[in-house]
């Protein structure tokens, strides 16, 4: 009887098993860095996660890591983000909600503006990773962030004789934590086409 992955596909024990975790956070602003006409609600993941998983290998799962807007902050892009998740979830991409911890920006102002940080997504990504390096789920972890706080994280990964790539944006990219993964690639506009989904 074979196993099956998270994505609900036979798994093949001779190939490398892949498994992308996504810090959506860093995800977001590195689009905004290669122009205003992407979005990540237009985003295919799960084509990105088969481009960049190449054929001698499996990928196994994707993990999504985000925050939930709230409605009454702004009803239009809570019920689009809604449909973003339930598209990833039908997918099979497994998305793991942070929280959102908001301050006022300046309280002198007539009308005060409070602005969104999100909070857990690091500490989320290093957790499920780590905790699916000691369960081996994988054999391949991609990270697709630019954020240096991940440093200690792939060191501890290679250590466990885990191979660790990273998908990154060059305009937000930390150099030190490029060059200890075992392989990098740049997020180009060329994948970034590839995997975008056209309003109707």
């Amino acid at each position: 009887m074979q196993k099956q992955n998270e994505l609900g596909e036979n798994v093949h024990l001779n190939r490398p098993r892949v498994k992308i975790y996504i810090d959506e956070p860093n995800f977001y602003h590195g689009l905004k860095s290669m122009g205003k006409k992407f979005r990540e609600f237009q985003f295919d993941f799960a084509k990105m996660g088969r481009k960049i998983t190449t054929k001698n290998r499996q990928l196994i799962g994707i993990n999504y890591y985000s925050t939930p807007f709230k409605q009454q902050r702004n009803a239009t892009i809570y019920q689009e983000q809604q449909k973003f998740f339930a598209r990833l979830k039908k997918e099979k991409i497994n998305v793991i909600l942070c929280k959102t911890k908001y301050r006022i920006e300046n309280s002198n102002a007539v009308i005060q503006r409070s602005k969104g940080t999100i909070k857990g997504d690091d500490i989320s990504i290093a957790v499920d990773m780590l905790s699916d390096a000691y369960e081996d789920v994988y054999d391949v972890g991609i990270l697709v962030s630019s954020d240096g706080d991940f440093i200690p994280l792939v060191k501890r990964l290679i250590s466990l004789g885990k191979i660790v790539e990273l998908l990154y944006f060059e305009k937000l990219k930390s150099w030190d934590l490029v060059v200890i993964c075992n392989s990098y690639r740049e997020v180009s506009k060329s994948l970034l086409r590839k995997c975008f989904i056209p309003k109707n």
